[in-house]
């Protein structure tokens, strides 16, 4: 797990090209305007390793996120069965389905799955083993570390915080994706490979047929493209009602360099399908850290306020001793802007310190105790609003709702409201990733 202030560097690989943008915010594509990577099976990785070891000073030592166009991806959206729980068995799943379709073919690619809420369908994704090794043999020779190898699909679908509920589109040189979902619930995943040139009026066939096959009632309010610049001279720009550009792009750029500059995202994805492995941090001992940094800024606050205090006190007593009278003393107090600004900084800290941060914590900290299968992932107090978030995990839904129970009957809070909830995979288990808003007595 990566902390927040870490800085990632990008690998971006399509058909037509590949480009790096540095931590530091360089960008630059590794391919010339002749580059076409041999699409075909076996993927052909010797190309990719060339260009990568021709460009190794600029990987060295860099933590790398790698994108993937859709064009490397295959995609299929799985039906929910209730008894299966573990993320092999999806993606023993996912692999039966994709040979289904491919054949013999996929029992080449690596398969990676994303959960949504309970119940809900399952969007599965595969791409090329060799790819992926190719990928790893790199980074170890070349001395740069992988963090995530995820697809395009991925990386533009977290860009929002709002889970998926109208359809998206995705445009790309040669290749249009269509993604349907109804009431936040992924229903189909269609594909069309246009000639060069031709990619917006596919895109608008794709649309039109598959309005054709679904309810009127359970038709999009709104189709959300997303166009690569190099589509910009092609694509057409028109204010269709049904259809809103996303991320517009104001001049024409190489594909992988369009990829390669798109946001990082931060925050807890709506979709994970994440090829690398990912190493989790113990969730106790992550959770007791984060309290023993709220403590220790507790601490330090207090620390800061005495030495405050002590000076206010130095210089109020020196005032006194200068004055024969209160009524000198007031005078003297209210002349000096400087003794005015020291004062109201100390009725601030004593505010702050006011506050009851150690009750607080204390009431969190024995709920915690209480719910031992909950681990807190981030505490953040809001004073104004006397308001506490809390984000956390755990394995077993009952678990969650004991949690909100116990909140709510401790005498340090006065209200617990589950604000969102869904399913992430860590290695062979499920978990509820949630978010709560917590009442606090102040």
């Amino acid at each position: 797990m990566l902390l927040p202030w870490s800085k990632q560097s990008t690998l971006a690989i399509s058909n037509h090209g590949i480009a790096f943008k540095h931590a530091d915010g360089q960008s630059q594509l590794l391919t010339d305007s002749q580059f076409t990577l041999a699409n075909v099976a076996p993927l052909n990785t010797d190309q990719l390793a060339e260009i990568l070891i021709a460009h190794q000073s600029s990987l060295k030592h860099q933590q790398m996120q790698v994108r993937l166009s859709n064009t490397l991806i295959r995609y299929l959206v799985l039906p929910w069965q209730n008894e299966v729980f573990a993320k092999n068995d999806w993606q023993s799943i996912a692999q039966h389905e994709f040979r289904k379709q491919y054949g013999a073919a996929a029992d080449a690619w690596k398969v990676s799955v994303s959960f949504g809420n309970y119940g809900q369908t399952i969007i599965a994704a595969a791409m090329d083993e060799s790819l992926f090794a190719q990928l790893e043999a790199s980074a170890k020779t070349l001395s740069f570390t992988i963090t995530s190898i995820q697809p395009l699909l991925m990386t533009l679908l977290n860009t929002t915080a709002e889970p998926q509920r109208d359809w998206t589109l995705i445009a790309e040189p040669e290749r249009i994706m269509l993604c349907r979902a109804y009431k936040s619930e992924w229903q189909q995943i269609a594909i069309d490979s246009p000639p060069t040139g031709l990619e917006y009026q596919h895109a608008e066939q794709l649309i039109n047929r598959n309005l054709l096959q679904v309810a009127t009632n359970e038709q999009p309010s709104k189709v959300n493209n997303y166009v690569s610049a190099a589509l910009h001279k092609v694509w057409k720009h028109t204010d269709n009602k049904l259809q809103k550009t996303v991320l517009r792009s104001n001049s024409t750029q190489a594909h992988a360099l369009w990829m390669a500059e798109l946001p990082l995202n931060k925050k807890s994805p709506n979709i994970n399908l994440d090829f690398a492995e990912n190493t989790q941090l113990n969730n106790t001992a992550w959770t007791w850290g984060l309290l023993a940094i709220a403590l220790l800024a507790m601490t330090l606050l207090y620390a800061q306020y005495q030495v405050t205090s002590k000076k206010i006190n130095q210089q109020i007593e020196l005032s006194e001793n200068k004055t024969q009278s209160e009524v000198a003393a007031k005078h003297h107090l209210d002349a000096s802007p400087a003794m005015q600004d020291k004062l109201k900084l100390a009725q601030l800290t004593q505010q702050q310190l006011d506050l009851p941060w150690m009750q607080m914590l204390k009431a969190l900290e024995t709920v915690k105790t209480a719910n031992p299968h909950i681990a807190i992932l981030s505490i953040s107090p809001n004073k104004n609003r006397a308001e506490i978030k809390l984000t956390g995990q755990t394995s077993d839904f009952s678990d969650l709702t004991n949690f909100l129970d116990a909140l709510r009957t401790n005498s340090s809070f006065n209200d617990a409201v589950l604000v969102s909830q869904h399913l992430e995979d860590d290695q062979a288990k499920l978990l509820y990733v949630f978010e709560v808003n917590l009442g606090w007595r102040v």
